[in-house]
Parts: structure tokens; sequence; C-alpha cells
């Protein structure tokens, strides 16, 4: 996998948010971002990478959430462990729906 095309994603979540947010506008996004984390994925969650269903979410330090299948959850692990804020594993569904 291209670790330049995840820093790419990175930095253009990061100019996004720069662009149209304010600071109140921000300190908004981060309690919403909250309520996010906790939200479970779900089929209409895609994967920023490639477009399969994501099983994973992580949330960056700048507040941006980049969504990965598990393919591209594990490809960018390293690089995600060091810019996320806090990450959302969820596919362990994997192995239940195959479990049935």
């Amino acid at each position: 996998m291209d670790v330049g095309a995840f820093e790419y994603l990175l930095e253009c979540c990061s100019i996004k948010i720069l662009r149209r947010m304010g600071e109140e506008e921000r300190m908004e996004e981060m309690n919403d971002q909250v309520i996010l984390e906790q939200a479970p994925l779900n089929s209409v969650d895609r994967c920023d990478r490639c477009g399969a269903q994501a099983y994973v979410r992580a949330t960056l330090i700048s507040g941006a959430d980049l969504l990965f299948c598990s393919h591209h959850a594990k490809a960018y692990a390293e690089s995600l462990k060091a810019q996320a804020r806090h990450i959302h594993d969820e596919s362990d569904k994997l192995n239940e729906s195959s479990d049935s």
C-alpha cells in the first residue's frame, strides 16, 4: 500500500476542516464527535480508500474521521496509530457473519 496516498487523505481532511470551521464551530464539532465515535458503523459507511463497507473509524487528532474497510485499516495501521486520537474497530463483525 502507498503510504503517500494515506498522507494525502490526511492532508485533504485537515485542509477541509480548517477552511470551513472557526474556533467555536470546531468546539461544537468536537462535541458532536463524541457522539459519532460511539455510533456503530453500518452498511452505509464506506471506506475512504476503496468504497467497500467500512468496519474501522479513525478519529484523527485534527477531529476528522477516516473510514476504512478491514483490509485498508490493516494496511494503514501503523500510520493510523500515530495520527489518530481514537480508533473504533468493528472488524470482528466479519467473523460473526462468516460463523453463521
